[in-house]
């Protein structure tokens, strides 16, 4: 715990820094209806439907605009923000920056995933869905007020063809960004669609050589038969291929983006060691070779870019056992008297559960290929059963150096 108290302090560390940088090419509209190119700052929470910070130039403070002092503002070839004014919970109007997903004959606008819609020269209104609570036969149901697919059934009735796609829409940026720009077609009057560069599903392997350092630790109890066990084990280390996939979706959200892989360990732990207990001296010579298959899931927080861009990722993992060789020799000395035992099997569990966390920098190469360098911890637990009701508890730590390409 204390380790993911670390990185989770490394990342927010990194995030105020970066974030105070992270300026790009765009501009604002100002009451007049003018356009003043610059540089606003790019914020992917909430905070970008309150408020606009612009400098004209990378050189000069940044001042913050409230929608009640510009129209609108926006970055290059992303998205665009307008002042518009709505109700909010309370029933009294305030002014906010809405996000404009499609402007055209029909313009959606987006405020904290609430969807708004303007036609022509109709009035901006909200797309009515609301989650309702009812009893039924003394239970409690949730039922859905559709709502908005009526109103867009009237709003677009001049297009009938996309009856049935509308029934179909989803109250989604993404389902209902693709129905306004189907509608904006139909109509043939000129459209744009903010972010349309950006995917809404994008897909990305990462091929990695690790370096790698693990080491096992049992822990039984004083009194259990299997105590020697508590004895240090050697650290194994080697290098193995990694192979990690990412998905994201940079039109939501681009700093985010989940994470799963697959790699492969052949591992051999060993002990010798010497116990004494009250006359007897017991020595232990053992032996656990494990071939590994390990699946990471993770979240992954990527900074703003930069020549390097440094990244954190926070996941669960899964380790499988495909196969697991156990030899324990033991000799017990007496009064000068060594008596060998049989082997002692170690029964462990077929997998291993536990949590995972990495920091890495990245380098772009091209257009489409990223350098990395990543240093990956990962922790996991289970258990050797000795008989179906009793259980020792083993851990493994694993931490990896890996160097590779994102493609």
């Amino acid at each position: 715990m204390k380790k993911i108290l670390v990185l989770l302090f490394i990342i927010c560390f990194f995030q105020v820094g970066y974030a105070q940088k992270d300026f790009r090419q765009g501009y604002i509209i100002t009451k007049k209806g003018d356009r003043v190119n610059g540089f606003v700052k790019y914020r992917p929470g909430a905070k970008k439907f309150e408020s606009c910070d612009f400098k004209k130039s990378k050189g000069d403070a940044s001042v913050s605009y409230s929608p009640d002092q510009i129209k609108g503002y926006g970055i290059i070839n992303d998205f665009y923000f307008e002042s518009k004014k709505i109700n909010d919970n309370e029933n009294s109007s305030k002014n906010v920056f809405t996000e404009v997903l499609v402007e055209g004959n029909a313009t959606l606008y987006n405020w904290k995933g609430n969807f708004f819609v303007k036609k022509n020269d109709t009035v901006f209104h909200k797309l009515d869905y609301t989650k309702k609570s009812i009893a039924v036969n003394g239970e409690n149901l949730v039922k859905n007020s559709n709502r908005y697919i009526g109103s867009l059934t009237y709003l677009f009735s001049d297009c009938p063809n996309l009856k049935k796609k509308i029934e179909k829409t989803q109250y989604n940026k993404k389902s209902l960004t693709i129905l306004f720009e189907k509608y904006n077609n139909c109509t043939a009057q000129p459209s744009v669609t903010y972010k349309a560069n950006k995917k809404w599903l994008k897909m990305n392997f990462s091929l990695s050589a690790s370096y790698f350092v693990t080491s096992l630790k049992f822990n039984p109890s004083q009194d259990d038969d299997r105590r020697n066990l508590k004895e240090a084990f050697s650290t194994p280390n080697s290098f193995v291929p990694s192979l990690d996939i990412h998905f994201s979706s940079p039109r939501i959200n681009e700093r985010v983006s989940f994470q799963t892989g697959i790699q492969y360990l052949k591992t051999t732990y060993k002990s010798f060691n010497n116990a004494q207990f009250g006359p007897f001296l017991a020595r232990n010579d053992i032996i656990i070779d494990l071939e590994q298959l390990k699946i990471p899931f993770g979240i992954r927080y990527t900074f703003p870019t930069r020549t390097i861009t440094p990244y954190g990722t926070l996941g669960i993992s899964s380790t499988i056992h495909l196969d697991s060789n156990s030899s324990w020799k033991q000799e017990i000395e007496f009064d000068n008297i060594v008596e060998p035992s049989e082997d002692i099997d170690l029964n462990l569990d077929e997998n291993q559960f536990g949590y995972w966390f990495a920091f890495g920098a990245k380098k772009t190469i091209s257009r489409t290929i990223d350098s990395f360098l990543e240093f990956r911890y990962e922790y996991s637990r289970a258990n050797v059963r000795k008989d179906i009701s009793t259980l020792v508890p083993y851990n493994i730590s694993t931490f990896q150096i890996l160097i590779g390409l994102n493609i």
